[in-house]
C-alpha cells in the first residue's frame, strides 16, 4: 500500500478544543469509514445539524489528513493499518496514538476491574501500562508487510513497467473492469503497462494493462516456483479465471530474492496438479460474525 504524504497545516485550535477520544472517532471516522466533515462533527464532535464540518476538518488537517486520507483503510483492520503507519518513513506516531485509543481504554478499564476484585493480587502497573501504551502490531504482521516491500521492488527490476496501484488506480480499473472496487479493492498490487504508457491514469481499455497480485513464499528453491506454498484468497482465484488474459500472479522467493515468471489460470492449474491429476488447491475461508446489537 502506498502511504499519502502528510500536510500539517500548523494550525492546532480545533484539535487542542478537544479530547482525545473526540480526537480518535474523528480520525477513525476520516480512515475507515470516509465519513466527510460535517458528519464527523455531528457524530464525534456532538455540534448538532447545523455544524458544517470545520471543527472536524481542523483536526484533521492539523495531523496532515488531507482528502488523500479519506476511507485509505477502509478494508482494513486497525492493527493492518497500524502496521502501514509504523513501516512507512513518515512520523505517525500521534495519528496511532488516536487509532488505538479505544483499544488503550477499554485494556486500561479491565486493569481497574481487575484491581477492584482482587485487592490483595500484586499487579505490575509499569509493565502493564507500558505494554498497553505502546500497542505495537504483531511481529510477524510487519515482518510479512517488510517482505512485501521487498517483493514489489524486485517485480518492478524485473518488469520496469510494473506500477503500485493506489485507491484511485483501483477504482479506475474495476470502473474498466465493471466490477465493484468496493469487493475487489485488495485483488492485485499493480499493473504493467503496455508500450507507450507511463502512467495508470492514461489506461483506457484492457489491452493497455496487466494486474498483478505479488505472493511471497520461502523454502525449496528447487524447480521454483514448483513447490511455492501462500495464502490465496476467493476473489484472487475468480479474478484468475475471469481475466485469464489480464490477470496473474507472481511468486517472490523470499531467501534467494527471486521473483517467477507470470502465471496465468492456465499455469496455475499446472501447478497446482499432481502427476494424477490430483488438485493441491485448497479453498480456506476466513470468517467474522458480526458484533452483538
Amino acid at each position: 500500500m502506498i502511504i499519502p504524504k502528510l500536510k500539517p497545516s500548523g494550525r492546532d485550535r480545533e484539535f487542542l478544543k478537544y479530547n482525545s477520544k473526540q480526537r480518535s472517532e474523528v480520525v477513525i471516522g476520516w480512515l475507515f469509514k470516509g465519513e466527510d466533515h460535517r458528519k464527523l462533527d455531528i457524530k464525534a464532535l456532538s455540534l448538532g445539524f447545523k455544524s458544517l464540518g470545520f471543527q472536524s476538518m481542523g483536526i484533521l488537517h492539523y495531523l496532515g489528513l488531507k482528502k488523500e486520507f479519506k476511507s485509505i483503510f477502509k478494508n482494513h483492520s486497525i492493527k493492518e493499518s497500524v502496521s502501514y503507519l509504523e513501516l512507512d518513513s513518515q512520523d505517525f506516531s500521534e495519528i496511532i496514538k488516536l487509532v488505538t485509543y479505544a483499544e488503550v481504554i477499554e485494556e486500561s478499564d479491565s486493569l481497574n476491574m481487575d484491581m477492584i476484585k482482587n485487592p490483595n493480587q500484586n499487579f505490575n502497573l509499569n509493565q502493564t501500562v507500558n505494554s498497553t501504551l505502546k500497542k505495537t502490531p504483531r511481529e510477524k504482521n510487519i515482518e510479512d508487510l517488510k517482505k512485501e516491500k521487498i517483493g514489489i521492488q524486485a517485480l518492478k527490476e524485473k518488469y520496469p513497467r510494473f506500477r503500485v496501484a493506489t485507491k484511485p488506480d483501483i477504482e479506475r480499473i474495476c470502473s474498466i473492469l465493471g466490477v465493484n472496487p468496493s469487493r475487489y479493492f485488495k485483488t492485485f498490487d499493480g499493473v504493467i503497462l503496455r508500450e507507450g504508457l507511463n502512467k495508470i491514469e492514461e489506461i483506457v481499455n484492457l489491452q493497455d494493462f496487466k494486474m498483478i497480485e505479488l505472493k511471497a513464499t520461502k523454502g525449496s528453491i528447487k524447480d521454483f516456483p514448483n513447490n511455492s506454498f501462500f495464502g490465496f484468497t476467493q476473489n484472487e482465484h475468480d479474478f484468475l479465471k475471469m481475466f485469464y488474459k489480464t490477470y496473474f500472479l507472481c511468486i517472490y522467493h523470499v531467501d534467494k530474492k527471486l521473483c517467477s515468471e507470470l502465471i496465468d489460470i492456465f499455469e496455475f492449474e499446472k501447478l497446482t496438479r499432481t502427476t494424477e491429476n490430483r488438485s493441491l488447491f485448497r479453498t480456506q475461508y476466513q470468517v467474522k460474525f458480526k458484533p452483538y446489537e
